[in-house]
């Protein structure tokens, strides 16, 4: 009898095993998936803090999920259409659908809905929270800027054509747009991506015009240096934003549909393929070279038989750069931030999620970072064109909690960027001075 059970105790322990191994060789990088229809995920944003994913696409239901354990919290109403686009503040979501009433805002705390306005194919949230702006209003194609306090329209800018992608610079002061090429309406194929002051939405640059040019997603660096777009038939590109010229091409002719920014401005993130190699793509933007592809055919195998792999639609990286949210077309993934893994270090370094209080400030910025491992500490303070304005510390920390003051009683209000290295990992926060 007990030799019996013992077989039977082996044989369980055999299957369990085996269970394991099958699904850490299926998900190696993933830390929870989600099937929630079988069409496409347009838009995931993670929330400020991010502790949750807000998702939404073809099914036209906007949800929040918990970020860490996949847990769905809530299942807003079905909209209009189809939902196209999703923003996020600390106190609010926004999601985007073509047509009149199709932009409504959601309170984050009750999930009430707070205001209900013309919809648009994107929109765009200023860093601060006090702007949305969404390609179309109530003059039809063309920029609506709305203040988040009062919910009213401030600026409005027309146009014959409708847009990719929208983004804000993470100082406010512009918004990039790429125009959609494919008008039914005109003779006219030509595809750009323009430059204008925010907020009030005059045109200073046109970074690039041609036929057939198909921006399909922007981003701004986190440190404000960098523009990135991804295209659909042509190499993606980044700009720097201190004169708006290329810095480098990288990906040919990638078939890209969405990019985004490592929060310390290091990485850049790629859905990209074409018919037969849809991945996630990281790059590293001093090499310019790809450090890591990741490809996405758990959900796209199981649900809709797609051998080739999902299609990144849409991605979106959490404050500490731990977690990497995506919506394809099969589903809502949800990835361990694997940045160089061919990089190895026998101590690491890790800077945990150094903060700055009180942000915005008038008076003195703290700086708060825990140290993983004692190091040597360089703090540094720059402005949005990558000036040095202020160094703040130079020299051996132990592991630990570690705070700092900037006294921004000479600084002009705008956006500064905290840069903390230690033992060559970079960590950089934004500080924004209002006076």
């Amino acid at each position: 009898m007990k030799h019996k059970m013992f077989l039977i105790v082996a044989v369980l322990v055999l299957l369990f095993v085996q269970s394991a191994f099958a699904q850490t060789e299926e998900l190696p990088d993933t830390v929870w998936t989600k099937f929630t229809y079988p069409n496409a995920v347009n838009a995931v944003k993670f929330t400020p803090d991010g502790r949750y994913l807000v998702s939404g696409g073809s099914d036209s239901i906007p949800r929040l999920w918990d970020a860490e354990t996949g847990q769905l919290i809530r299942e807003f109403p079905k909209q209009k259409s189809e939902i196209l686009d999703i923003e996020v503040s600390s106190t609010f979501i926004a999601v985007a659908c073509p047509g009149i009433g199709g932009l409504n805002i959601y309170d984050l705390k009750d999930f009430s809905l707070i205001k209900t306005l013309d919809g648009g194919l994107v929109i765009a949230l200023s860093s601060n929270a006090n702007y949305l702006v969404t390609s179309r209003g109530e003059s039809g194609a063309g920029l609506t800027v709305i203040d988040t306090q009062s919910w009213e329209i401030i600026h409005q800018f027309g146009f014959t054509k409708s847009s990719y992608d929208l983004c804000i610079s993470p100082d406010n002061k512009y918004l990039a747009r790429s125009e959609n090429y494919a008008d039914v309406s005109t003779e006219n194929k030509e595809g750009s991506i323009e430059i204008y002051s925010f907020p009030d939405l005059k045109r200073l640059k046109i970074l690039e015009k041609k036929e057939y040019l198909a921006c399909m997603s922007l981003s701004f660096s986190p440190d404000g240096m960098y523009l990135a777009g991804a295209f659909d038939s042509s190499p993606n590109k980044i700009w720097n934003t201190s004169d708006w010229s290329v810095n480098k091409e990288f990906g040919n002719a990638s078939y890209s549909k969405s990019i985004t920014f490592s929060p310390e401005s290091k990485y850049i993130l790629v859905g990209t393929g074409g018919s037969l190699n849809w991945n996630l793509s990281i790059w590293d933007i001093d090499k310019g070279s790809e450090t890591n592809s990741i490809k996405l055919d758990w959900l796209a195998k199981k649900y809709l038989d797609l051998d080739e792999g999902d299609t990144p639609l849409s991605i979106s990286v959490d404050k500490n750069a731990k977690r990497i949210g995506i919506g394809g077309v099969a589903g809502v993934y949800m990835l361990n931030a694997k940045w160089n893994p061919t990089s190895v270090q026998e101590n690491p370094v890790q800077i945990i999620e150094p903060l700055v209080f009180p942000n915005p400030t008038n008076s003195t910025a703290n700086i708060r970072f825990d140290l993983l491992n004692s190091a040597t500490i360089n703090i540094q303070i720059y402005d949005i064109n990558s000036r040095l304005i202020a160094h703040i510390f130079d020299g051996f920390l132990d592991a630990g909690n570690h705070n700092f003051e900037w006294n921004t009683a000479q600084a002009p209000s705008g956006s500064y960027f905290a840069r903390i290295t230690a033992n060559g990992t970079v960590s950089t926060i934004q500080i924004i001075v209002n006076k």
